[in-house]
Parts: structure tokens; C-alpha cells; sequence
């Protein structure tokens, strides 16, 4: 199928063994030799969903997914038009989702409607007629893969994060890490809906500067700024916020400067381990 890049509609085996022994069947008359054909079509497709999730499940890529669903919507549109649109639908959901994580939108990422809403296409398709029903442990899988991920929640980032990890996603792993890391300090002092562009240039300010106190802060600002530098964690995490600042060029650009420093998963991986815990470490006495 690859190879010949074809569609298969179907796979028939003649099961001449049912009739008996080779013996057996030569010493039967031509009309008697009546052999069952079965359509193997079914195991092909299962082996094929099982594949596409395996990649959605173990390395986050639902581009294989969503091109399977849309030879099963060619397959069953003219039979079953209800569940072909509950398989477009869950099409067009993975490969939203796909480009969320591919072009780093933390919006979306925070809203966590995409995620929402390809849990309910799931269920939709597990509570439908759909005939193949050898796939909804498959589905199930995918359905708990993005299980984690909420309604307007700050966690969503955190979470995003460590998809990237699971998955290799290097560069929008450092974005997100460091993106959401100042809309956190946001949302613990100010709320979620104030993350604009005034206020992140003062949780970086913070963050960034050496002495903080050099940051000309407008006056309707003073108390966010002090909350922020009477902060303990951001004392805590400052020095390797400087450091994905430092990382997240280096790989926004190509590597092209002086020192090319090669900027990997593992450092990835223990920056959100040196980070995260400490910043969600009282998050239940102010996150609702």
C-alpha cells in the first residue's frame, strides 16, 4: 500500500482447506469443490488504526490518525453518513490539535477547548453504530492520552510542556515552558484574563533584571510588581528562566551564534523538573 501508494478495498482468502486434505479436494468433481472466501479487509484496518495510535500514543503525531479516518470516511460515506460525520469531526479535531502544538498557540493550549472537544468525538463515535467495533479500545487509548488536559486551566501549559518531552518537540517545549511560566506568575497575582503584553513585561522585568527596581513600573502596577519581587519561588527559578531565555534563542535562531550550543530534550526535560515543582508547589492556595 505505501510502496504503490494505493487504497486497498479489499483482502480475500480462498479457503481451499476447508474442503479437506490437497488429496482429498483432487478427488472431488470440479462442481463440489465449493470453497468459502472470507474478506481479511478488517484485520488489515485494525493493524493499521493500531499503528496510527501506537504513533498518536507513544511519539504525539496524529497526522497518520487523521489521514486513517478520512479513508474510513471515503469508505463508509455512502452506508453510514451519521458516523462519517462524527469521523470527520474527529479528523478535523486531531489535526487542529496537531497544528496547536506544531505553531506553539498557548491560548489554545490554556483554553483546552480542542482537547475537550476530541474527548466528545470519541465518546460520540464509542456510543454510535459504528460497525467496527475491534477499534474502540483503540480509541479509548487516544481518548486517555489527552485525558489530562482541561477547561481554562494554568496547568494546561505545564502539561503541554511535557507532551513536547514525551514526544521530541524541543523547540515549542522551551517556547511553552518559558511562555507559560510568566502567564502563571500572571494569573497568581492578577487572573487569568489580564495575561497582556503590559503585564508579561513585568513578570519578565522581573524574572530578567538583576536589580528589578530599574523597570520604570506604571503606578496602577506598583502592587503587582511587588508581589512579584517579594515572591520567593521566582528568586528560586530566576537563574534558569535567564537559561531557557538563553536556549530558546539559540534554537529560534538557528544556532547561528558564536558558541553553537546543541539544545536538547534532556535539558528540556530537567529544566521543567528544576521549574515546575517549585511554582505549583502552593497552587492550591491561590488556584481555584
Amino acid at each position: 500500500r505505501l510502496i504503490k501508494n494505493i487504497d486497498i478495498k479489499g483482502i480475500y482468502y480462498g479457503a481451499l482447506e476447508s474442503l479437506g486434505s490437497p488429496q482429498e479436494v483432487r478427488n472431488m468433481e470440479p462442481e463440489d469443490r465449493i470453497v468459502p472466501i472470507f474478506d481479511l479487509y478488517s484485520f488489515s484496518i485494525l493493524q493499521q488504526w493500531s499503528s496510527c495510535a501506537e504513533s498518536f500514543i507513544v511519539h504525539g503525531s496524529a497526522v497518520e490518525l487523521s489521514a486513517l479516518l478520512r479513508r474510513e470516511i471515503r469508505r463508509l460515506e455512502v452506508n453510514n453518513p451519521e458516523v462519517v460525520n462524527e469521523l470527520r469531526k474527529l479528523a478535523s479535531l486531531l489535526d487542529k490539535m496537531t497544528e496547536i502544538f506544531t505553531t506553539v498557540r498557548g491560548k489554545a493550549i490554556y483554553e483546552g477547548t480542542v482537547f475537550i472537544e476530541i474527548s466528545d468525538a470519541i465518546n460520540s463515535l464509542l456510543q454510535s453504530d459504528y460497525p467496527f467495533k475491534a477499534l474502540f479500545p483503540i480509541l479509548e487509548k487516544i481518548r486517555d492520552k489527552i485525558a489530562g488536559f482541561k477547561s481554562n486551566d494554568i496547568m494546561n501549559g505545564f502539561k503541554a510542556v511535557e507532551w513536547c518531552i514525551a514526544n521530541n518537540m524541543v523547540q515549542q517545549g522551551f517556547s511553552l515552558l518559558q511562555e507559560f511560566i510568566v502567564i502563571f506568575f500572571i494569573a497568581k497575582y492578577e487572573d487569568e484574563s489580564a495575561v497582556r503584553e503590559s503585564n508579561q513585561k513585568i513578570v519578565r522585568n522581573v524574572l530578567n533584571l538583576f536589580d528589578p527596581y530599574q523597570a520604570n513600573i506604571p503606578e496602577n502596577k506598583a502592587d503587582f510588581f511587588m508581589s512579584l519581587v517579594n515572591d520567593t519561588s521566582i528568586r528560586s527559578i530566576k537563574r534558569n528562566y535567564n537559561m531557557l531565555t538563553k536556549h530558546r534563542n539559540e534554537l529560534n535562531h538557528a544556532g547561528s551564534f558564536k558558541k553553537d550550543n546543541d539544545v536538547t530534550v534532556d535539558m528540556l526535560r530537567r529544566y521543567t523538573k528544576a521549574i515546575v515543582p517549585i511554582l505549583t508547589s502552593d497552587k492550591d492556595t491561590w488556584l481555584l
